[in-house]
């Protein structure tokens, strides 16, 4: 059976972000914080000097092993920004206009 894992946010602001899922999606931050660098990444993301910072949050709705969001900040060079919908539609229309 394949199941879905994880997904990956690379943002400007992690911090921001996270509090958002937090507050709003109910998801649980898993520590400990994050903060990636070496070699070993530079050869996974192919960039040099790699540094991200971040945490990881588990998904609503899971009582055992809950997939999650790994939410990022690259610390240089440039970022962008993704999104996962949830099921409720009235929800995150007032999330929208909550956070805008």
């Amino acid at each position: 059976m394949t199941k879905f894992a994880h997904t990956n946010i690379i943002t400007d602001n992690w911090k921001k972000l996270a509090d958002i899922y937090i507050k709003v999606f109910d998801c649980k931050p898993l520590y400990p914080e994050r903060d990636l660098s070496g070699n070993w990444l530079d050869k996974a993301t192919s960039i040099s000097n790699a540094h991200f910072t971040g945490i990881h949050l588990a998904l609503p709705g899971y009582e055992e092993n809950p997939p999650t969001f790994e939410i990022f900040q690259k610390l240089s060079g440039t970022v962008s920004f993704g999104w996962l919908l949830f099921v409720s539609v009235g929800l995150c229309n007032k999330t929208y206009i909550r956070f805008g």
